[in-house]
């Protein structure tokens, strides 16, 4: 690519979000005519004639072209249905109605000849990046500069897990909300971020390919290790040669050290952190809410938990982190989660859903005052009988200690790690009930003492009896040993998850689960 050429992209790129469609005016606005006419011979671009429109809306019934001007004037006059005249001249008339579309496959087959990184797949276009990948490296152009690590968090969710490299190219103006992301989540040497000013820089091209031999280097050491130690050993070993997917395992665990240091912005933190663990267990809608709303307008995250036989959707949760020590649910405002509800029940996934899921409200916390909880709860489900009556039975409560998320997310990333099968082993069935009204409700009935006892552990001021929770209808809690007992069941039935759940007891046993 020629320095013209390259200065024509750049310009482009840097002008305004890479989106599918601009104006002719628009797109002169920022570039000149001549990077238009190189991006046009390079593919980028495709002009496009798209029929007028009248200002107010309503459409053209006659167009009388600048020759046929009764006034002489030489201007395009739009004759309009309301009866409006609206009077162009030849220039702004193919300003208004000459589109350029961009051709990702043409830019992106563009940037991997920048960058001498050979990727045959057709870009996958998504919500603010396009992607071109293959089996163990992603290119991944950003069409809208990120704003928040939270942008960050939806677009690099889909990689991390399968521990995929990602060449991330983006804005100039992207590499701080970046570096906010990599200080979030230790992404390791995952990610190289190329910003576009950097684009043709001479050291880019060996730089990249030193990074991505260096990388299969370590995923060979790693696999070299991991296969010849013995399963025995497993668990410990793979703490320092682990896929980033155990970093986040690492930062469930010391999230209540974390808060104890005072971490700066530790609400965002814990609420990315507890985002990102729903992400890998379920799927989440992460770009939904978070901490700059500070609760008032959305919640956390919303997890959408599908039947693993098909596409139906069996519960929408509504995910709201609380970063307290001990929280108090008193302060809650019961109109802010109506808010969450009413914008679950107006969603197209709900109304198309055949049969209509469950929606609970889960907390997810280290500690909270039971008798908040309750009357937070009470009123919750009161507010709920008031304005959304003939859903009542598909609305409750879950609490989700960090400690049951944290055992979740090490079973969950027990079998991928091991390379298993979550349906060879029950665990599909297992990870979509959990959270289903029918289940928690057994789960109640049939452990209650086991729930009391983690209710005392768990909870700032509980002094009742067995009854006094158990009376609450829909109202629940996940305690960690509630999971570690239906994982045993299940390991009963399947031989299979024997070392799987024989680990996790190990790990908990070891872990700081239980806080005094």
């Amino acid at each position: 690519m020629n320095r013209s050429s390259y200065d024509s992209l750049l310009a482009f790129l840097n002008a305004f979000p890479v989106v599918a469609n601009r104006e002719k005016g628009e797109l002169l606005s920022k570039l000149k005519p001549k990077e238009i006419k190189e991006l046009l011979s390079m593919g980028i671009l495709a002009e496009e004639k798209v029929p007028p429109t009248c200002p107010d809306g309503s459409p053209v019934v006659d167009v009388l072209k600048p020759k046929e001007d009764p006034r002489k004037r030489g201007k395009y006059l739009l004759r309009c249905q309301s009866g409006k005249i609206k009077e162009l001249s030849p220039e702004e008339y193919e300003n208004k109605f000459t589109v350029y579309r961009v051709m990702y496959p043409a830019l992106m087959r563009v940037i991997l000849e920048i960058l001498d990184v050979p990727l045959d797949s057709e870009p996958d276009i998504m919500l603010g990046f396009v992607e071109i990948s293959d089996e163990s490296l992603a290119v991944v152009l950003l069409t809208k500069p990120p704003k928040k690590p939270r942008d960050y968090f939806r677009i690099l969710s889909r990689y991390i897990q399968n521990k995929k490299l990602i060449i991330l190219i983006g804005h100039d103006k992207s590499l701080d909300a970046f570096l906010e992301i990599v200080g979030i989540l230790p992404l390791g040497n995952l990610v190289y971020f190329v910003p576009f000013s950097l684009l043709l820089d001479k050291r880019l091209k060996s730089d990249l390919a030193y990074w991505i031999e260096a990388n299969s280097e370590i995923e060979d050491l790693e696999r070299r290790i991991i296969n010849s130690i013995q399963p025995e050993n497993f668990r410990k070993l793979m703490v320092s040669v682990e896929t980033n997917p155990r970093y986040l395992l690492s930062l469930l665990s010391n999230l209540k050290t974390l808060k104890l240091k005072n971490m700066p912005k530790f609400d965002e933190y814990f609420e990315n952190t507890s985002s990102l663990a729903f992400r890998y267990l379920y799927g989440v809608d992460i770009t939904f809410g978070g901490s700059k709303n500070r609760g008032v307008k959305v919640p956390d995250s919303i997890v959408f938990i599908r039947d693993p036989t098909g596409p139906a959707v069996r519960v929408i949760g509504i995910v709201d982190a609380k970063s307290s020590i001990n929280v108090d649910f008193r302060k809650e405002l019961t109109e802010k989660y109506g808010k969450y509800l009413s914008h679950i029940l107006r969603s197209d996934i709900y109304k198309a859903a055949p049969l209509k899921p469950d929606i609970p409200f889960i907390f997810v916390l280290f500690r909270f005052n039971l008798h908040s909880l309750i009357d937070l709860h009470g009123r919750l489900m009161n507010y709920v009988h008031s304005r959304f009556k003939e859903f009542e039975d598909k609305v409750y409560t879950v609490v989700v200690p960090v400690d049951t998320l944290e055992i979740l997310l090490r079973a969950r990333l027990s079998i991928v790690l091991r390379e298993g099968d979550l349906s060879e082993s029950g665990l599909d069935r297992f990870f979509l009930s959990i959270f289903t009204k029918e289940y928690l409700k057994t789960v109640k009935e049939e452990q209650n003492q086991e729930i009391v006892k983690s209710l005392r552990r768990y909870t700032t001021s509980f002094k009742g009896s067995v009854e006094d929770f158990i009376k609450f209808d829909r109202l629940y809690i996940l305690p960690p040993e509630i999971i570690i007992t239906e994982l045993e069941k299940l390991a009963s039935e399947y031989s299979s998850l024997r070392e799987l759940v024989d680990d996790i007891k190990k790990a908990a046993e070891e872990s700081k689960y239980y806080f005094d």
